[in-house]
């Protein structure tokens, strides 16, 4: 960057703005050019039937590409699946309302090259309460 070129944050040039330090411009280059990362990682999720399970995950930066998906599918929001971006577009989450046993499975976060993925483990529901607490319960009764 030169005194003469425009700094992107600015729109105008440290020569036409002599407050601006071409440093602040040059951090805000060094930034862009920075690669895509996941700031945290993804859970392993177990909820009981008809329960609504979320995936959350931070970026670095926005990025055009960012899907979700479930065993490799790509999923689209519907009213199966809640997709949202927070306004600064770093965080992404996936609600999957009504669980069902069918949506157990792998869950994944791509952003290009990058991936995480997830179990997500679904509790069969046995006359109001989970099967296995229904099981435990009876087996500790014994």
């Amino acid at each position: 960057m030169t005194p003469e070129s425009p700094c992107p944050l600015h729109h105008t040039s440290p020569r036409e703005r002599p407050e601006l330090q071409l440093s602040d411009c040059s951090l805000l280059l060094f930034a862009a050019d920075e690669p895509v990362r996941f700031l945290g990682e993804m859970k392993p999720m177990k909820v009981t039937e008809r329960q609504t399970a979320v995936f959350e995950i931070r970026l670095s930066k926005k990025v055009p590409d960012f899907v979700w998906k479930f065993n490799g599918k790509e999923l689209k929001r519907d009213e199966k699946y809640e997709i949202t971006v927070s306004e600064d577009g770093l965080t992404h989450t996936l609600k999957i309302k009504d669980a069902r046993l069918s949506d157990s499975g792998e869950f994944s976060a791509e952003a290009g090259d990058l991936v995480q993925k997830a179990q997500l483990t679904i509790d069969r529901e046995w006359l109001g309460q989970s099967l296995r607490d229904g099981l435990h319960t009876i087996a500790t009764s014994m």
